[in-house]
């Protein structure tokens, strides 16, 4: 899993470099903090799967950072952010075993997040699809699927229960202290056998 995902972050992505959220930004609920900001622009690295427009690729990375601006990325550290085309995401997620209906996924080895397309709104039935299956509006799911990915990431935590639980702490302007996950836990996140349980299924309320 590792190899393939880290694969196919080098051979199939588009950098996109200069891209850092304005210290002025804001979100509807706070001002982002001056280390969360610090935090974006030099420890995370943002990339577009092969078919993105560039500027398409840097509008939605900019809404990405938005979010992530809410919330601690200082205790994250270095991490990357790969935003894949709608019309790839089921392919590529059967390829590496993992529920195609998530529109979102992360291995935890590589340190990477995988967002699908469709949660910035680009693919109309998709979204509209993604809204029914987890009955949130946009841009709620967006924020849902970046939190639940980042309570697998933040605690390397593999289970799926844990991270929705620490996902709701974090959207509660709360961080929860990290259980300790064994070695072989964390190497089974994002990985499944074909017959067996699909990881990082987002839960619906």
């Amino acid at each position: 899993m590792a190899s393939l995902t880290s694969r196919l972050v080098m051979s199939c992505s588009l950098i996109v470099s200069g891209w850092t959220l304005p210290t002025t930004g804001q979100t509807a609920a706070k001002v982002a903090k001056p280390e969360t900001e610090r935090a974006i622009q030099s420890s995370q690295e943002f990339h577009c799967h092969t078919g993105y427009l560039l500027e398409q690729c840097q509008k939605d990375i900019f809404e990405l950072k938005k979010v992530l601006a809410r919330y601690p990325l200082e205790e994250l550290g270095h991490w990357t952010w790969v935003l894949v085309r709608s019309q790839d995401w089921k392919p590529i997620s059967r390829m590496l075993r993992l529920n195609p209906e998530s529109p979102a996924f992360t291995p935890l080895e590589p340190r990477e997040t995988f967002l699908e397309e469709a949660l910035f709104l680009h693919d109309p039935l998709r979204t509209a699809e993604l809204m029914e299956e987890w009955q949130r509006s946009m841009p709620k799911l967006l924020e849902l699927a970046v939190t639940h990915e980042l309570g697998h990431a933040i605690c390397e935590e593999p289970n799926e229960a844990a991270a929705d639980h620490i996902a709701e702490e974090l959207r509660k302007g709360r961080l929860m202290r990290c259980r300790i996950s064994t070695e072989h836990e964390r190497k089974s996140v994002g990985t499944a056998d074909l017959d067996g349980p699909k990881p990082n299924a987002l839960r619906a309320p």
